[in-house]
Formats: C-alpha cells, structure tokens, sequence
C-alpha cells in the first residue's frame, strides 16, 4: 500500500513539473513556426528550436535567408564565418571602385584580394564564384610579375579592367540581394536598379564612374567574334562610328544573353551598371542579363 502511494505521489510531480513552461516558451509570444521568436529586450531574432536552434540574427529575413541556405545544401556561416564575410565583400568593393590609375597598388597587394575571392568565393553558388574569379582574374591578368604593366595594347588592359570590375561588382550585388528562392528574377531585377539615377543615352557622357541605369533605343548591334574577347556591341540613340552610348557584353558571358545582337536590336531598353569612358565614348559592360531591361520594364 506504501508503494502505491509513494508512486502515486511521483507520478504527481511529474505531472506538475512538466506542466511548468519551457524557457523556449517563456518568451513573450512564445516561439513561431520555425521555432524563433523576436528578442525584444535586445533586438534580433534568436531561434531556440528546428533547424536553426541556437542561432540569432539581425531579423526573421536573415533567419529566412539562412533556412534556405540548409535547404539547398550549403552550410551556414558561424558569427565569426561573417564577420570575415563582410571584410570579404569591403574588400572587394575596393576593387570595384578602382580605377585604371590605381592598377599598379591592387596588383602589388594582390594576396589581399586573392583572400577575398577565396573567402566569398567558398560562400557562393557554382555560377557565382566562377563569374568572381573570372572578373578578379580578368583585373589581375593587367599584372606582370613586377606588379606594373605589360607593354603595349592600352586598351586592351582598360577593357579588361573595366570587365572584370563589371562581373565583381554583379556578384557582389546579387550575393548581397539573393536570400530566397521565392524572390524571383523580377525583384532581382529591382535590387540591380535599386537607388540609380535614371538617365538618356545623351546624359551618360555627364556621369562617367557612377552607376546608374541608361535608357535608350538599341539602334544598331554587333557581335565581334573574330575580335579579342568576342564583344558584342548594342549602340543606344546613335549608331556606330559616332555612338552616344554603348553597352559591351563580352563573349565570356554571350552564352547567358543568348543572342542579344538580335535580342535587343531595335528595342527600347534601360541598362542599369557603371559608365566607363572609352575613347571619349560613354559604355557600361554587362556580366548579368538582369542588368538589361525593355523599357516596359522599368517600373520592376
């Protein structure tokens, strides 16, 4: 009869002690569906539960991000992981904001760069970290052992220069906008054109060195592809030899646009990247069909 009772007794402490809330669930709210709540005696959100448990960050968005990232395989960066990503991603910036006249300190620090590459590089999608290599390579191929430049074909160098800063700064700002697969290409557009100043064909001369978007009418096109890099030409407003503005996709990234010589011909369409001088000539050289819109467009 003791026995029963005293297993009577335990089974009622059992009992009281697991009707006693959690510390998961003693946050005010309680915890969401991903096993997550808002902290907001400190700000974030901290997850305590599921796939994230343990983890905080700076909103659900970058929680959201994260899960995404489980969900297509890729491993999530440790705090410290992203604070060496962000020094990876100023790094680079650096790069994209270079101009030709700084050439010789870029190739004279290029372990620095290599580092951040390598560094964003291990973060990315296949596609992505090809596109970053290839642009660093491209900037760094203006080296030569002694950290000058080679003799000769000047604008060579400075088309190269300008490509490969082309393709960093476009993943930079895909990798820094691309968090869910649910965003789709339209929004995607939207970050690429995100805060630029909108101008013509004409007013492009006015702004070399800035990003912004330039609208026009592709008034003539061509693909190069005897030329070196196989370029393909889109003249806006005013066709070639006396061109107002023009866009460059090298032949690297034809494959993307497939054939925009015909694509585009004849459109009105708005480009959204960083305007280059080249022989008095305005330009902007495209890495991402993104970058490109019809005019319709726009609004996105």
């Amino acid at each position: 009869m003791f026995r029963v009772r005293l297993l009577a007794v335990s089974l009622l402490v059992l009992a009281q002690v697991a009707a006693i809330p959690t510390v998961a669930g003693a946050h005010g709210g309680g915890l969401d569906s991903f096993g997550c709540h808002h902290n907001r005696k400190a700000g974030g959100y901290h997850c305590h539960r599921g796939a994230l448990a343990g983890r905080s960050f700076s909103s659900k968005d970058e929680a959201l991000k994260a899960m995404e990232q489980l969900r297509s395989g890729k491993p999530i960066a440790s705090d410290a992981d992203q604070g060496e990503l962000a020094r990876a991603r100023e790094i680079l910036g650096q790069l994209t904001t270079a101009d030709l006249g700084q050439a010789n300190a870029v190739c004279q620090d290029q372990g620095r760069f290599e580092w951040g590459v390598g560094k964003l590089g291990r973060s990315l999608g296949r596609e992505d970290r090809a596109k970053l290599e290839r642009g660093w390579g491209e900037m760094k191929s203006t080296c030569t052992s002694d950290a000058g430049f080679p003799s000769g074909d000047q604008d060579r160098r400075s088309r190269a220069w300008a490509s490969g800063q082309a393709l960093i700064r476009n993943v930079l700002a895909s990798s820094s906008t691309a968090g869910s697969v649910a965003a789709g290409p339209p929004s995607e557009k939207a970050a690429l054109r995100k805060e630029t100043r909108t101008l013509s064909a004409a007013e492009a001369k006015d702004h070399i060195g800035e990003t912004v978007t330039v609208c026009g009418k592709v008034v003539s096109a061509r693909y190069a592809a005897g030329s070196r890099g196989s370029p393909t030409f889109l003249n806006l407003d005013k066709s070639y030899p006396e061109p107002v503005f023009t866009i460059i996709i090298w032949g690297s990234e034809r494959a993307s646009f497939g054939q925009p010589e015909g694509e585009y011909y004849g459109k009105a369409i708005c480009v959204t990247g960083r305007v280059e001088n080249y022989q008095g000539t305005p330009e902007m050289v495209v890495a991402d069909p993104r970058q490109i819109a019809l005019q319709e467009e726009k609004k996105l």
